[in-house]
């Protein structure tokens, strides 16, 4: 007997935009925007990356510490990308690897607030912070944040289709 062999259109194409079909064979509307994010462990050469799902997935947060114990100073950042698709079909990058790089806890700590987004946040101690971001007390999480929303490229995204329209 042959080996089953998918028959779902989109799993038999490579190439993304004006050929790009969902599963009823309609075409997918234009403008298009596509956005994927990682966390990058800087002595594993970048892993996950955006891998992240599956690492948490299979090892936890507590065992993204315990990886984190096999290097010298616990480096790791967040870094986004994203495409975005124009009516014509021309494709539009947009990357942000400029957040400021923080280090892993040696054990996770989701804090007492309500605010924690992803498991990540209880590992990740940003830049001159005593405690992970699930930890920090709201002020500090909002400082955090704003950083980051300056290098945003959801703001990038924006700030571009401002300027092109």
């Amino acid at each position: 007997m042959p080996p089953h062999r998918p028959t779902h259109p989109i799993q038999h194409s490579v190439r993304i935009g004006p050929t790009m079909r969902t599963d009823r064979e309609q075409p997918v509307r234009r403008p298009l925007f596509v956005e994927d994010s990682g966390f990058y462990i800087e002595e594993f050469g970048g892993w996950p990356g955006p891998m992240v799902k599956q690492a948490l997935e299979a090892f936890g947060s507590v065992g993204l510490t315990h990886l984190a114990d096999l290097t010298e100073n616990r480096a790791c950042r967040f870094a986004s990308a994203a495409v975005y698709v124009d009516e014509q079909g021309d494709l539009h990058t947009f990357a942000d690897d400029s957040r400021k790089p923080g280090s892993i806890a040696a054990t996770p700590d989701r804090g007492h607030g309500p605010r924690s987004w992803s498991d990540l946040w209880s590992i990740f101690v940003p830049e001159g912070a005593t405690a992970t971001l699930a930890a920090l007390p709201p002020a500090e999480q909002e400082q955090v944040f704003a950083e980051w929303a300056k290098c945003s490229i959801v703001a990038a995204l924006g700030q571009w289709l401002a300027r092109a329209h």
